[in-house]
């Protein structure tokens, strides 16, 4: 016999789960459209930029290959942004970042995962998402 509030939590997290890619798709089509990002790598360094100045760090400190949790999660926010605002791949992303596209995808997921059980953290990645949108879009 299962126990209702477990099989309810196992329900959400599917459901949360299937948000969050949904949510990806949308993101990725708006960006798309709006020509996001575009094929310069001008946008990925512009993502960098606005990310590392939001957490402390310089542009050049999170191309680094210090392993420090804030720097870490400082690279990891950079990458799900350029992932989420850009048409760059996942292997164009980690040679930005002088790292694999494996890195990529784990940090993708880890962010997306800590955005959908922490509010503060996806409101402030909500706020870097339309400080890069601004200055990507203003590179037009």
């Amino acid at each position: 016999m299962s126990d209702p509030v477990i099989t309810a939590y196992r329900e959400f997290s599917a459901a949360h789960q299937a948000m969050l890619v949904a949510a990806e798709g949308v993101r990725a089509a708006v960006a798309a459209a709006a020509g996001l990002g575009g094929d310069g790598s001008e946008s990925i360094a512009t993502i960098q930029q606005i990310v590392a100045r939001h957490y402390g760090f310089s542009r050049a400190e999170i191309l680094t290959q210090k392993k420090t949790a804030s720097l870490a999660t400082t690279r990891q926010v950079a990458m799900w942004l350029c992932r989420t605002l850009t048409r760059h791949s996942l292997q164009e992303i980690g040679a930005a970042f002088q790292r694999d596209h494996g890195t990529v995808i784990w940090a993708v997921k880890i962010v997306g995962n800590r955005a959908g059980i922490e509010p503060r953290f996806a409101s402030e990645l909500l706020d870097l998402r339309h400080r890069c949108e601004a200055a990507l879009e203003g590179r037009k």
